[in-house]
C-alpha cells in the first residue's frame, strides 16, 4: 500500500464491532495502527463518524459485513437483532454517501463467511492485529477481519502472508 489509507471494518448486530485500520504508507507493513471497540448500534455511526472526520482527508473504506438472511440469522437473541442489523448498514451507507464523504470513502459489503474463509486467525496474528482485537471482544475481531480484508484485497495492502509482506517485516527489524 503506497498511498496512505483508513479502512474501517464493521460487524453491525445488536453489539458492534469496530476496526480502523491505517497505514500512511511510508511505514513497513508491520506498522499498521488500529482501534479495535465494541459498542452498541447507536453509538457506532457516531464513532465512524469521528474516525473519518478525525483522518480526514485520508481516503477511507467503510468495510461492512453484509446482512444474509437465513437459518444463522434466525437464531439470532432476539426477532430485532436482523432489523437492527440492516438499520445500521443502511445509515453507515448514508454516512458514506453522505456529500462530505461521498469522493473520499469507498464501501465494501462482504458476507462474513467470505471474509472469515481468508482472514482467519493465523493471518490477523501475522498482520500483528489478532491479540488486541480478540481482547477488545470477538465482535471488535470480525471488524478486523473485514477490514484487513478489504485492505489486502481493494486497497494494495500486501497479503500478511506472502513473501512480500514477510520480508518488509524482516527488514523493519
Amino acid at each position: 500500500m503506497s498511498q496512505p489509507l483508513l479502512v474501517i471494518g464493521v460487524d453491525p448486530g445488536e453489539t458492534v464491532g469496530l476496526c480502523a485500520l491505517s497505514h500512511l504508507g511510508t511505514t513497513p507493513l508491520g506498522e499498521i495502527h488500529m482501534r479495535p471497540v465494541q459498542c452498541g448500534p447507536e453509538t457506532a455511526r457516531e464513532v465512524v463518524g469521528m474516525w473519518l472526520d478525525a483522518w480526514a482527508p485520508l481516503p477511507a473504506i467503510l468495510a461492512v459485513e453484509r446482512w444474509v438472511n437465513g437459518p444463522r440469522a434466525a437464531r439470532s437473541r432476539t426477532p430485532a437483532a436482523g432489523r437492527v442489523t440492516r438499520a445500521l448498514i443502511a445509515e453507515l451507507f448514508y454516512v458514506q454517501r453522505s456529500p462530505e464523504n461521498d469522493e473520499r470513502v469507498g464501501w465494501a459489503c462482504r458476507s462474513a463467511s467470505t471474509v472469515k474463509r481468508w482472514a482467519n486467525n493465523e493471518r490477523l496474528k501475522a498482520a500483528g492485529l489478532l491479540d488486541h482485537a480478540l481482547k477488545v471482544g470477538r465482535h471488535a475481531g470480525d471488524a478486523t477481519r473485514h477490514a484487513l480484508y478489504t485492505a489486502v484485497h481493494d486497497a494494495g495492502l500486501p497479503d500478511p502472508l506472502s513473501k512480500h509482506a514477510r520480508g518488509q517485516r524482516e527488514r523493519a527489524l
